[in-house]
């Protein structure tokens, strides 16, 4: 199976909201830090990200990370800016086709 990997955004208090992700995902699941977020890597996804953000106190968001992509040359940005605008169209067309509900 597929890692599965979470972006949390994290409130007022980014230490409680820390302590709170790491009871319930080990210390190595956590792949990459800033200030107000974490990214962490699951081998199983979230059943009901929802529910589960309800039972965390200090973290105001979750995302799901379903691409990840390379970051465009500065100096070729208008024209990588463009075909990445595509390229995330057709991304977003396939992950949620059979989607029903407001995304």
């Amino acid at each position: 199976m597929k890692d599965t990997l979470y972006v949390f955004i994290l409130g007022r208090k980014p230490l409680l909201s820390l302590s709170e992700l790491l009871s319930h995902f080990p210390e190595k699941s956590i792949v990459s830090s800033k200030p107000r977020t974490f990214v962490i890597k699951t081998k199983k996804p979230l059943k009901n990200p929802q529910e589960f953000l309800d039972t965390l106190g200090g973290t105001v968001r979750i995302a799901k990370i379903f691409e990840r992509i390379r970051r465009p040359d500065p100096n070729k940005l208008m024209n990588e800016t463009e075909k990445w605008a595509v390229i995330i169209k057709k991304i977003f067309k396939e992950r949620f086709k059979h989607h029903t509900s407001k995304i």
